[in-house]
């Protein structure tokens, strides 16, 4: 075994170790591998897991992903649950590219990791981060995305939860003080703060869509319009006039029809009418 501080050196001139076109394998990076070795939080990746993610579209946010441990071990997480369901890479990669943009927003607020933004200290700077990528308005009240938030919420939740589980498995007494008091703001904090304004922005959207015409309501107005057709047929037959030709026009003119695919109460106007 190696002290930490001569590790880099034995990197170096280590025989055994893979020869590289680059030899920017220097000290710094040496050392954060160390750390990561040595942190609360290391666990092994799975290669399946490498696989998945592998698929993903290769930017910025890929990279922030595979960069992060926290994000990785999110990822694990879900791999655990799901890796045997093919169903469900895709969600996979989704959730950890939902945490790569939330990460890569919140560097822009000098916090470069998950292990810094579950600091109890950084809580409101990543409330800030979620609601700036769910397209938060200050004027509305409202999310233009309001299901990320949620999302970002469950998983900002999960990460606190792994590392907890990690402290407490290492015995890590800082670590675990601060896993608890992220989780205590999360539970009183996050509802009130994100969670009930993207609960209200999904109801208001929800509310205000469109309906569409279901298929018996097209039918039952199709038979309306064939029955009160016919009847207009029979009475130009027995009363020829100008008022009757105009009846049967009115009944026989498609100019209805396009009004069905903007205004589904008509369909049910008709609906009820059709049951007369």
């Amino acid at each position: 075994m190696f002290v930490r501080k001569e590790l880099w050196r034995h990197m170096r001139r280590c025989p055994s170790k893979e020869v590289s076109n680059s030899e920017a394998t220097g000290r710094a990076k040496v050392l954060v591998l160390a750390d990561v070795a040595e942190s609360t939080f290391s666990q092994a990746i799975s290669p399946g897991l490498w696989k998945i993610l592998g698929q993903m579209k290769q930017d910025e946010v890929s990279s922030a992903c595979r960069n992060d441990f926290l994000i990785l071990q999110l990822g694990q997480s879900l791999f655990n649950k799901h890796g045997s369901d093919p169903t469900k890479f895709e969600y996979m990669r989704q959730k950890v590219r939902e945490m790569g943009r939330l990460l890569l927003c919140l560097k822009r607020s000098s916090i470069f990791s998950f292990e810094d933004a579950v600091k109890p200290t950084n809580f409101y700077r990543v409330i800030e981060a979620v609601k700036d990528i769910a397209g938060y308005d200050e004027e509305k009240h409202c999310y233009h995305t309001p299901s990320l938030a949620l999302k970002l919420g469950h998983s900002l939740k999960k990460i606190g939860n792994i590392i907890l589980c990690r402290a407490i498995s290492a015995e890590d007494e800082v670590t675990i003080k601060a896993a608890e008091r992220f989780t205590r703001l999360c539970a009183k904090e996050w509802t009130e703060l994100v969670s009930h304004t993207a609960l209200a922005t999904l109801s208001k959207k929800k509310f205000n869509k469109p309906s569409i015409p279901f298929t018996q309501d097209v039918q039952l107005l199709h038979q309306y319009l064939e029955r009160k057709s016919a009847d207009a047929v029979e009475n130009l037959k027995k009363h020829e006039s100008a008022q009757m030709y105009a009846e049967l026009a009115r009944k026989e003119s498609p100019s209805i029809l396009p009004r069905l695919k903007t205004h589904g109460h008509v369909i049910c106007a008709f609906s009820e009418a059709a049951t007369l």
